[in-house]
């Protein structure tokens, strides 16, 4: 799994793990808990502790981000690639974000 993770460039990345989210999960990235609060066909949404809404609209294609969002996205795919680098590291604890890309690889 790590392989095919690997080989994804930076925008699959950001997009694959939120493939894997449903309404309800929480995760936590950069030491921030996380809630979907909403995930349709053509809207997720996810709020932080803080009371903070991102909002993703889901296009074809992909989907349209700006400004807070790409921060988030960018947070995630940095987790992602530190698991990466920790393959063989047997004291290193996946993050959420690199499960949630691991299940939503699973789920293709």
């Amino acid at each position: 799994m790590f392989d095919e993770i690997r080989q994804l460039s930076s925008e699959e990345m950001q997009a694959l793990w939120t493939r894997g989210l449903s309404k309800g999960d929480s995760f936590v990235l950069g030491k921030k808990e996380y809630k979907v609060t909403v995930y349709t066909d053509k809207t997720f949404r996810i709020k932080n502790t803080k009371g903070v809404n991102f909002t993703f609209k889901i296009y074809h294609n992909g989907f349209f981000i700006e400004g807070k969002q790409a921060n988030l996205l960018r947070g995630a795919e940095g987790e992602i690639r530190r698991d990466l680098l920790n393959e063989y590291n047997s004291f290193h604890i996946c993050s959420d974000v690199f499960k949630l890309t691991v299940q939503a690889l699973k789920n293709e």
